[in-house]
C-alpha cells in the first residue's frame, strides 16, 4: 500500500511539474484549425494532341450520329459519359477553321462536358463563324482555350449555367465573348483583348463576370444591353476606345471593384447600384468623358478612384457619392444628391447646367478653373462643400436663382463666391472665406448674404464685436454691382474649447482600452484627434464618444497615461485638453507561481495526500489492532 501511495504522489508531482513548464490551465481550450485544401487545376487526361484542321466538330444531341455518346465512342479526342462525376471531355484539340465556319459547335445539349486546352482560330469573318459556338447548351465548362481570328471567339446563345474560365479570346473581328439570351453563366479570368467588343451580353440575366481582362478593344470592353441583375466585379477594362463598361437599358446590375482607364462607364436608361470602382484616368486632355444617360436611377458609389470625367444627362433621383475623379457634370438633371465626392484638375470641378433641385453635400473641388459652377440652375442646395486652390472662383453662379449656399469653405481661390448677372434671390450664409483676392462678388439682384441672424466668416473683416456675441457690430460689404452686404458677419477668434467628460482624472483601467466622451464648443469644427504618446502618433476620430485604439493601448506600459484630445476649426486654430489616467494590468499569477490553476492543483494534491495519509494511518491502526488481538488470542 505504501508503494502505491508513493507512486500516486509521484504522479501528481510530475503532473504539477509539467503544468509549471507549460503553464497549464484548467480552462484551456484548443480550437480546431482549418486546413485549406487546394484542388488541382483541370489537367489533360492524356498527353496526346490532335490537329483537326479541315474537320470542324459539330455535336448535336438531337442527332444520334452526332451526339456526345457517338463522338466519345468513335474518337480518341473525346471521352467520358456526360454525368457530373464523369463529364464528356474534349481536350488538346487544335482546329484551323480555314475561314469556312465554326471550329466547334455544340447544339441542344444539357449533359455535363468540358472543353479544355484547345485552340480554335481562323473560322472566318462572317457572323456565323466562331471559334466555339454553344446553341441551346447547358452545364458546359470551357477552360484554357485560345480563340483568335474569328468573327467571335466564344458565342453562347440560349445557353444557361455554363462556365467560361481562363480562356483567351483576342483579335476577333467582332466580339471576344458573346452571350445572347443566356442566364446564370459565369465568365471569369478570361483575357479578351484587341477585338471590336470585348464581352458583349444581350437579353441575358443573372450572369457573373469576374476577374476578366477586357482591354484594348476597338469599341467597348464590356457591353450589356437589355440585361438585368448581372454582377460585374474585379474586371479590368482599360484602353477601350469608347467605354470600359457600357450598360444600355440594363437594370439592377451590380458593379464592384472594376478597373478602367481612358474611358469609364456609360449608362443609357439603366438602373444599377455601383460600388468600389476604380477608373484610372491619367491623360484628361485626350480622354473621352464618362457618360451616364440615365433616368430615374439610384446610383451609389464609393472608392471610385481617379474616375476621370463623369457626365450625367437627364438623370433624376440619383445618389452619386464618394467618387474621386476629375469632374462631375450634370445636364438637365433634377433631384439628385452628390455627396462626399472629390474633383480636381478640370475646367469645372462640379458643374450643373439646367439642373434644378439638386443637393451638393460635403464635396471637395480643388485645382480646377472653377470649383463649383451653376448655370441656368435653380433651387439647388450647396452645403458643407470645400472649394480650394482653384484658378478662378470657388463657387460661381450664372443665371441661377433661389439657390442656398451654407456651411461651405472657400479657401485660396482668386474669388471665393461669385454671383454673375441674372443670378438672383440666392441665400448665402455660414460660409467661410479664407485667403482670397476677393472673398465674394455679387452682380445679381436680391441675394441675401445672411439668414437674418447670422452671416458668414470673412478673414478680412475689420469690424469689432464689442458685446462679444460672436457677430460683428458692422456689416461686411460685398464687392460687385449689387451693393450687397453681410449684416451679421461672424466674429470668431477663439480656438475650439474641449471638455473631457470621461475618462476621469487618475481613473484606473486594465487590459481593455478606455471609452471616452468629450464635448467641443466650436461652431466651425474641422477635425478631432487624440494622442497617447505626447504627439508621436495621432488618432483621428469623427465622434465625440467611442473607445480608444486598442492596439495603441496594448503597446503602453503600466502606469500613468496622458490622453490629449485636439480639435481644429476651419480657420486652422487648434485647441486641446488632456487627462491623466492609470493603466494597471491585473495580476493573474501570484509571484513565483505559474498560474492560479497551478495553485488549484496544489490544493488538490494536498487534499489527496491528506486523504491517503488518513487512510493509510487508519489502515495501519486497524492492522495493529488486529495484530494485538491475534497475539492475545
Amino acid at each position: 500500500m505504501r508503494d502505491k501511495t508513493k507512486k500516486f504522489i509521484s504522479s501528481f508531482i510530475m503532473l504539477l511539474f509539467l503544468c509549471s513548464i507549460f503553464n497549464f490551465s484548467m480552462n484551456d481550450t484548443r480550437k480546431n484549425e482549418f486546413i485549406q485544401i487546394t484542388t488541382q487545376e483541370n489537367k489533360p487526361k492524356t498527353s496526346q494532341f490532335w490537329d483537326l484542321t479541315g474537320s470542324p466538330i459539330l455535336i448535336d444531341e438531337n442527332n444520334p450520329s452526332k451526339n456526345w455518346s457517338y463522338y466519345a465512342s468513335h474518337y480518341d479526342w473525346c471521352s467520358g459519359s456526360g454525368n457530373w462525376t464523369d463529364p464528356y471531355v474534349i481536350e488538346n484539340v487544335t482546329i484551323d477553321g480555314q475561314a469556312s465556319g465554326n471550329c466547334i459547335e455544340i447544339r441542344n445539349s444539357d449533359v455535363y462536358f468540358i472543353i479544355q486546352n484547345c485552340s480554335f482560330y481562323n473560322s472566318g469573318p462572317n457572323p456565323i463563324n466562331t471559334g466555339i459556338s454553344l446553341y441551346y447548351v447547358d452545364n458546359g465548362i470551357i477552360i484554357n482555350t485560345t480563340n483568335n481570328n474569328n468573327f467571335a471567339g466564344i458565342y453562347l446563345i440560349y445557353s444557361n449555367n455554363n462556365t467560361i474560365s481562363g480562356n483567351i479570346a483576342s483579335d476577333n473581328s467582332d466580339t471576344g465573348i458573346l452571350l445572347y439570351k443566356g442566364n446564370n453563366n459565369r465568365f471569369s479570368g478570361n483575357n479578351v483583348n484587341n477585338n471590336n467588343y470585348g464581352i458583349r451580353i444581350g437579353s441575358s440575366h443573372m450572369n457573373t463576370l469576374s476577374g476578366n481582362d477586357v482591354s484594348n478593344n476597338a469599341e467597348d470592353g464590356i457591353y450589356l444591353y437589355v440585361s438585368n441583375n448581372n454582377t460585374l466585379s474585379g474586371n479590368t477594362a482599360s484602353n477601350n476606345n469608347l467605354d470600359g463598361i457600357l450598360l444600355f437599358s440594363s437594370n439592377n446590375n451590380n458593379l464592384s471593384g472594376n478597373f478602367m482607364n481612358f474611358c469609364g462607364i456609360t449608362l443609357s436608361g439603366s438602373l444599377m447600384e455601383m460600388a468600389s470602382h476604380s477608373i484610372d484616368d491619367t491623360n484628361l486632355v485626350n480622354n473621352k468623358p464618362v457618360y451616364y444617360h440615365v433616368n430615374e436611377i439610384g446610383l451609389k458609389s464609393s472608392n471610385f478612384t481617379n474616375a476621370g470625367q463623369i457626365i450625367l444627362i437627364n438623370c433624376n433621383n440619383l445618389i452619386l457619392s464618394e467618387l474621386d475623379g476629375s469632374c462631375i457634370y450634370l445636364y438637365y438633371c433634377f433631384n439628385n444628391t452628390l455627396s462626399g465626392n472629390t474633383v480636381y484638375n478640370s475646367t469645372y470641378g462640379i458643374s450643373l447646367y439646367n439642373s434644378d433641385n439638386n443637393t451638393l453635400l460635403g464635396n471637395t473641388a480643388s485645382n480646377n478653373a472653377v470649383g463649383i459652377y451653376l448655370i441656368y440652375s435653380d433651387n439647388n442646395t450647396l452645403s458643407g462643400n470645400t472649394a480650394n486652390n482653384n484658378n478662378g472662383s470657388g463657387i460661381f453662379l450664372l443665371y441661377s436663382n433661389h439657390n442656398a449656399l451654407s456651411g461651405n469653405t472657400l479657401n485660396n481661390n482668386p474669388n471665393g463666391i461669385e454671383l454673375e448677372s441674372n443670378s438672383n434671390n440666392n441665400k448665402i450664409f455660414l460660409n467661410h472665406f479664407l485667403n482670397h483676392e476677393i472673398n465674394a462678388e455679387d452682380n445679381g439682384t436680391n441675394n441675401a448674404w445672411d439668414n437674418g441672424t447670422i452671416g458668414n466668416y470673412w478673414d478680412d473683416y475689420e469690424g469689432v464685436d464689442a458685446n462679444d456675441d460672436g457677430i460683428g457690430d458692422t456689416p461686411y460689404i460685398i464687392s460687385g454691382t449689387a451693393g450687397s452686404q453681410d449684416n451679421f458677419p461672424i466674429y470668431d477668434h477663439i480656438a475650439p474649447v474641449i471638455t473631457i467628460i470621461f475618462p476621469l482624472l487618475d481613473e484606473v483601467f486594465g487590459l481593455g482600452a478606455p471609452d471616452y466622451n468629450i464635448s467641443i464648443d466650436e461652431l466651425y469644427l474641422d477635425a478631432i484627434w487624440y494622442t497617447l504618446d505626447g504627439g508621436i502618433t495621432n488618432y483621428t476620430i469623427t465622434s465625440l464618444s467611442g473607445t480608444l485604439n486598442q492596439t495603441a493601448w496594448d503597446d503602453l506600459s503600466e502606469g500613468s497615461v496622458t490622453i490629449r484630445f485636439y480639435a481644429s476649426d476651419v480657420l486652422g486654430r487648434i485647441g486641446y485638453q488632456e487627462v491623466t489616467i492609470v493603466k494597471r494590468i491585473p495580476q493573474s499569477n501570484p509571484p513565483g507561481i505559474p498560474g492560479y490553476d497551478l495553485l488549484f492543483l496544489l490544493g488538490i494534491v494536498s487534499v489527496v495526500v491528506i486523504i491517503i495519509t488518513k487512510i493509510r494511518f487508519g489502515s495501519n491502526r486497524y492492522d495493529s489492532i488486529n495484530k494485538s488481538t491475534n497475539q492475545s488470542l
